[in-house]
């Protein structure tokens, strides 16, 4: 029998996992589930399921045919999502992050403990294959002892808030460094010690800052610095570099075309940079398909609510850190 799965959530991040599951053959996608009954049955008629305005009347009509539930909603109403879906007893594949919030954050690892059930964050750095060529890297030793490491995370210019639900003052770090944070306790482990952010809204007219540099400190090493911004005129960058004892790993941003153009006025280069869903598109399908086999072998997924719950720890300390100015030990919210 297939796994029965509902998706919560009709947007980007919601038509993506549609379309994966529906390529998946030992998933069913079920129906879909948004607010917004326009969007929510275009998606839906596309697959030829069933679609509902919220996820209980889902649940409640399709029954046990309903093996998982996948969250794509605005992070705001993560929480509330994936209370229903435990209600049912129901596993969760939700998207990054948990939850706005480290008190909802807990409250929901407390829930899956509780409920038993399965959970998985989108957290779909980790399948792709250059971050995981990186992770490989420093695990066999390659790279000797991490001394600092260089994230950069440069998002381009759409309407900011797309996916947040309602917009708040340090959002950025839940919803888009958070990617940076779970990269970090994946590659050197958690908890590091201590903490610093800077954020500024330097150009769209929003409460949140759109742009932030962090700092992060582990007792013994790596240094770690991310920027990131919501301001890139270019396109969408990530890149990252880490330097060791014995030797430099470094991952460069991969543009979708390598054109040159040479003229008598001189030469340029002109690339295009993927956005990530086309940047993403492998590892967004290994990680639904890794959610799947989870639920089908009665195995862990990963990662799971503990991963959420360690971006989430760091995504607290950067939101305090820029509001306080003043660097956050770590120790404070374990």
């Amino acid at each position: 029998m297939k796994i029965g799965l509902v998706v919560a959530g009709a947007g980007r991040m919601g038509s993506i996992h549609a379309n994966n599951i529906r390529k998946i053959s030992e998933a069913e996608l079920l129906a879909i589930v948004d607010p917004d009954l326009d969007r929510a049955r275009a998606l839906a008629e596309k697959h030829r399921v069933p679609y509902y305005p919220d996820l209980g009347a889902a649940l409640k009509a399709l029954g046990e045919r309903v093996r998982g539930v996948v969250i794509a909603s605005p992070l705001t109403a993560h929480p509330e999502n994936i209370l229903v879906a435990s209600e049912y007893g129901l596993d969760v594949f939700v998207e990054k992050p948990l939850a706005p919030s480290l008190p909802e954050c807990r409250e929901i690892v407390g829930v899956v403990r509780k409920k038993g059930i399965k959970l998985q964050v989108g957290y779909q750095r980790r399948f792709d294959k250059n971050y995981q060529e990186v992770k490989k890297i420093i695990s066999k030793g390659v790279l000797g002892k991490p001394l600092i490491a260089k994230f950069i995370a440069r998002d381009p210019m759409p309407e900011p808030g797309i996916g947040l639900g309602k917009i708040y003052r340090g959002a950025i770090f839940d919803d888009m460094v958070t990617h940076e944070f779970d990269l970090i306790n994946w590659l050197f482990n958690f908890p590091p010690r201590t903490l610093t952010a800077l954020g500024a809204t330097l150009y769209f007219n929003i409460e949140d800052y759109d742009n932030a540099l962090i700092n992060i400190e582990y007792s013994g090493g790596p240094l770690i610095n991310i920027e990131a911004t919501r301001c890139s005129a270019y396109g969408h960058d990530l890149r990252l570099e880490i330097l060791g004892t014995e030797g430099l790993v470094k991952m460069e941003n991969t543009p979708e075309t390598h054109v040159y153009f040479y003229g008598k006025q001189g030469s340029s280069v002109m690339p295009k940079l993927p956005w990530f869903a086309e940047k993403f598109s492998e590892a967004y399908y290994i990680e639904m398909e890794s959610f799947v086999e989870a639920i089908a072998r009665d195995g862990k997924p990963s990662p799971n609510e503990e991963d959420g719950l360690r971006a989430c720890i760091l995504s607290e300390a950067a939101k305090r850190s820029a509001m306080e100015r003043r660097p956050i030990n770590i120790a404070e919210l374990l």
